[in-house]
């Protein structure tokens, strides 16, 4: 082997090792870039899921509302009325979920308090 020869070979072996490090620079990169989306795309999971939660809490707040005099009421032996504005409330609750329920149980709400 003569030393023009060894020399090129040494050359190719640098630029063979400077890809391979260029190209695992790249992929650990890549696989930060993945973590940060998996992460973000968990973050906003959980702060979807929060939200339900906080939602769901006050829809059930709003039915114990609702059914805690007829609980009151049947305890008693007292007969099982409830109010009419109730009725209206409860019957938004069963047949809508989400925001829309929301906003229609505000709806009657503001409805069932008159003028201000």
């Amino acid at each position: 082997m003569t030393p023009d020869t060894a020399l090129v070979l040494y050359f190719i072996g640098i630029h063979i090792a400077v890809i391979l490090l260029l190209r695992s620079r790249i992929l650990a990169r890549r696989r930060i870039s993945d973590l940060r989306i998996a992460q973000a795309e968990a973050l906003t999971s959980a702060l979807t899921a929060e939200q339900e939660n906080q939602g769901l809490a006050g829809r059930l707040a709003r039915l114990r509302q609702v059914l805690t005099p007829i609980a009151a009421r049947a305890r008693t032996g007292q007969d099982l009325v409830i109010a009419r504005k109730d009725l209206a409330i409860l019957a938004v609750l069963v047949e809508h979920e989400g925001p829309e329920a929301d906003a229609l149980v505000e709806l009657e709400d503001s409805f069932n308090s008159g003028p201000a």
